[in-house]
């Protein structure tokens, strides 16, 4: 549990400042960077795009993205201290730390200006940030929080463990005691569950956006809001739209004949390459414009989607979405591009979902042979393969046409592919591949491998604002810097091989502290430090991992989770339990009971006792039938509430939970 992760040599400016004294003493200076983000990833970092982020806060679960305001030494890029806020806090220091550690552990607490209340009550803060009182209070804390880093190896634990200590000894100089970081199994959160009883097609989950999107097989695409316990927003079919000339216009790129040489560089550099070229340095490449009378001329078309739906994606705004078709039957056409304005039936199409009369389609990158696309939803291009050419295509999200003038020729099947955050680069990997490949985007253009099988790549995570990726297979993981392009530098490694029992492993958290592995239908959580298992779920078939929500594909829908790694008491984790999600069973939610609700006596892993009242008229509350409706319910709106009688830093507490319920067997 203690690791000194912060040097001393780092921490001294910081000290020094937060001490009043003159930080510019030659051997201690450090030049700092500070960066102040939403962390909707949960890894501590401001990564890139998180400042931009669309969603501020998870909405009304009892977990929220932190507000954080890290600080980087700008020369070697060492995170030297991170503090943090609640979401729907203004700024960042160390006292929001303390409202921090509030919102997300104490359960008499729900957001910033409750832990202000609570925090004032007991160590008498206060909070205007301009008076000379809060400023020397803070500086005060500011030392301790730093010195705790030192200590702990997670940031969160550490502050919560300073945070505990100062609300034991009612002193914010309070001496940091080791005894209060949390060593507890941490905790999953049933979120949200929603049935879905149509064929699904293909889904996709966003984190950022708090959306998962839906494609069933009678194309339809429906959108379910997470931070309203996945509740159903839209649900409109796939229809036809047209392509205006103008936008039309403003897309031709490049011409087919134009697609098939490179000027000095093979721009059709392919995978199988052992000792690709030195690339030129990467520079944004021109746009040629058409040259030829008979390149195609901007028209406008009319685009029809054909075939079922069978990949979703989002863009990075709530109007629009990507769907493909593909005809399967098509025969293969080894000079087609990616993007052809004759094809209007199958391909990659964008489609606006706010036209009333379903997800009209408006643009479209079309080709019959189109079996992958893996699109962003932070406003990146996308890539696209032909499966029949077995080529990968950049192609662009706002003009849907290619957005190079070259492709990527592999020898076997697509496996994988991930491009970096700043668009430069991409991960690929062949299914038949002995290697995984580095590709510069801007050509296509492999620069380089990893020595890292691509048949058996399960996951890949991009770290350090793209300088650097993380590789994972079912028994190892790899970390790797890029920026050397043609030697990527192999900077740590780990084995995976003491869980390898539980089955292949499906995804890796944003913040690589845990992993799935699926076994049949089970799903086991297990910490990435040293392996032990933290959580299982069953009846699963597939789930990703993006921040700390965990979605799980079931066979009746889905059910999102969120993983707490700091639980800091039984009600705490009470809190976490007692859920909407939980409570409704196999309602789905609790706007439309039709059948009896789970009202569990106890809180598992704790020895808190639940009792049940309600204004319910047609619900038991106590005993062996607790949650059971009568025969025959008709409608009714009411509530229900959780009471539990137990003890909270020391005083005897009385905690209650209430849930609005709507009894509608209709």
């Amino acid at each position: 549990m203690v690791k000194k992760n912060l040097s001393m040599v780092a921490l001294l400016p910081l000290m020094l400042a937060a001490c009043g004294g003159d930080n510019s003493a030659d051997d201690v200076s450090v030049d700092l960077v500070e960066r102040e983000c939403v962390d909707w990833n949960d890894n501590l970092s401001c990564d890139s795009g998180e400042s931009a982020s669309v969603v501020a806060q998870a909405g009304n679960t009892s977990a929220r993205a932190a507000r954080i305001l890290e600080t980087v030494d700008a020369t070697t890029g060492q995170q030297l201290s991170v503090f943090l806020a609640p979401s729907d806090t203004t700024y960042v220091d160390a006292m929001t730390s303390l409202a921090w550690n509030e919102v997300a552990g104490n359960p008499f607490v729900e957001n910033s200006d409750q832990a202000r209340v609570y925090l004032s009550n007991k160590l008498n803060i206060n909070w205007d940030n301009t008076s000379a009182e809060y400023v020397t209070q803070e500086a005060a804390l500011r030392r301790q929080l730093l010195s705790a880093m030192r200590q702990v190896d997670d940031p969160k634990l550490a502050i919560s463990a300073q945070a505990e200590s100062i609300l034991a000894q009612g002193n914010l100089n309070a001496d940091f005691d080791s005894e209060r970081v949390a060593d507890t199994t941490v905790a999953l959160e049933l979120l949200a569950q929603v049935p879905v009883s149509q064929t699904i097609s293909s889904w996709n989950y966003s984190a950022r956006r708090q959306q998962l999107i839906v494609a069933t097989s009678d194309n339809y695409l429906r959108l379910y809001d997470s931070r309203n316990g996945l509740k159903l927003t839209d649900n409109k079919q796939l229809i036809a739209g047209k392509e205006s000339a103008d936008a039309a216009g403003s897309k031709q790129i490049a011409m087919a004949a134009q697609l098939q040489v490179g000027q000095g560089v093979d721009a059709f550099a392919s995978a199988t390459n052992v000792a690709p070229p030195v690339p030129p340095a990467p520079t944004t490449p021109p746009v040629t414009p058409p040259t030829s009378p008979t390149d195609p001329q901007p028209a406008e078309r009319d685009l029809n989607p054909q075939g079922t739906i069978a990949a979703v994606g989002f863009s990075n705004n709530f109007a629009n979405a990507f769907v493909l078709t593909r005809n399967a039957a098509a025969s293969s056409d080894a000079s087609s591009r990616a993007c052809q304005t004759a094809e209007t039936q199958y391909g990659v199409f964008k489609v606006n979902l706010f036209d009333t009369a379903g997800a009209r389609v408006v643009a479209g990158c079309n080709q019959s042979h189109l079996s992958v696309m893996d699109v962003r939803d932070d406003g990146g291009n996308m890539l696209v393969f032909d499966a029949n050419a077995q080529r990968l295509y950049w192609v662009s999200p706002q003009t849907m046409r290619e957005a190079n003038n070259h492709y990527l020729l592999l020898s076997s099947g697509l496996a994988f592919t991930s491009a970096n955050p700043a668009d430069e680069y991409a991960i690929v990997a062949e299914q038949g591949g002995a290697n995984v490949y580095l590709v510069r985007l801007q050509d296509m253009l492999v620069l380089s491998g990893f020595g890292f099988a691509a048949n058996e790549l399960r996951d890949v995570h991009w770290q350090s604002e793209g300088d650097e990726v993380v590789l994972i297979s079912d028994t190892q993981w790899q970390r790797w810097d890029i920026r050397a392009l043609t030697a990527p530098v192999l900077l740590e490694s780990g084995d995976l091989t003491a869980s390898v029992a539980g089955g292949t492993l499906i995804a890796v958290s944003d913040n690589l502290l845990y992993y799935t592995r699926k076994n049949g239908s089970q799903l086991t959580v297990y910490r990435m430090d040293n392996h032990d298992v933290v959580g299982q779920l069953t009846d699963v078939e597939t789930a990703v991992w993006q921040a700390s929500d965990l979605i799980v594909k079931t066979s009746t829908g889905f059910s999102r989770y969120q993983l707490h790694r700091t639980v800091l008491s039984p009600l705490q984790r009470a809190d976490i339990y007692l859920t909407a999600a939980r409570l409704a069973a196999g309602n789905g939610n609790l706007d439309k009971v039709e059948s009896n609700l789970t009202l569990p006596a106890t809180i598992p892993g704790t020895q808190l006792n639940i009792s049940w009242s309600g204004s319910l008229q047609q619900m038991t509350y106590s005993g062996n039938n607790a949650g059971d409706l009568v025969a025959n319910p008709t409608e009714e709106r009411g509530t229900i509430t959780a009471t539990i009688n137990s003890t909270y830093r020391g005083d005897a507490v009385r905690w209650k939970k209430t849930f609005e319920v709507h009894i509608n067997p209709n």
